[in-house]
């Protein structure tokens, strides 16, 4: 987590556009909108299986997933693009001859319906940013800073529009931490008031000498 930055709004469009390799394309991609909207840790994502995301035939809106850190469950809701991707997956299983509940969504290409590893997740991920060119600190963390930044935007617009919200503790129950500071923790790339402060500083104590300047 440390150092890791969230994805903007365009870099998430053309990452989850950029996915490639038949069945794998639909992998990569599932796991990346699933990290970035519902913001699941990978090591929560990479055990699911189709019997866990499929009721009567439908993705369903709700999934729950075990938390690695405190052995609980906790449930995700799905959002459409979520759900679309995947269905997408679920339906290139299908067509490569895998298909049944105990299948692995994330399934590897190595050995016999195993998931991928979180160091395959993380190469994934960093190598597809790499590829479109993005720096900074990027790897799995990345997505799920990228949905705690998201989370938290939205919930700070509707405070300020007037709704009876706490951004930090929605933010916690959203994204599964114990703690508000343990929320907090992945906002800790925002610095944006900071920022404004120091602008307000700038010739607050008189100029500056330099000489030739």
């Amino acid at each position: 987590m440390i150092g890791c930055r969230p994805f903007t709004d365009s870099e998430v469009r053309a990452m989850s556009a950029g996915f490639s390799g038949q069945v794998f394309e639909y992998r990569d991609r599932a796991l990346f909108m699933l990290g970035v909207n519902s913001g699941p840790r990978v090591s929560e994502m990479l055990p699911l299986t189709i019997g866990d995301v499929v009721r009567g035939g439908r993705v369903r809106r709700y999934v729950e997933v075990m938390q690695t850190k405190t052995d609980q469950t906790r449930e995700l809701e799905l959002n459409r693009d979520e759900q679309h991707a995947l269905l997408g997956l679920i339906r290139a299983h299908h067509l490569a001859g895998w298909w049944g509940r105990e299948v692995f969504l994330f399934r590897s290409r190595e050995g016999d319906n195993q998931p991928i590893t979180r160091a395959r997740a993380w190469q994934i991920i960093n190598g597809q940013a790499r590829r479109l060119g993005y720096d900074g600190t990027i790897g799995t963390h990345t997505m799920r800073k990228t949905f705690a930044n998201n989370m938290y935007e939205e919930l700070a617009r509707r405070q300020r529009a007037g709704e009876h919200v706490d951004p930090l503790v929605e933010l916690a129950k959203a994204g599964g931490w114990k703690t508000v500071e343990a929320a907090s923790r992945y906002l800790s790339f925002r610095r944006e008031h900071i920022r404004a402060c120091k602008l307000a500083f700038e010739g607050r104590f008189g100029s500056i000498p330099c000489p030739g300047c």
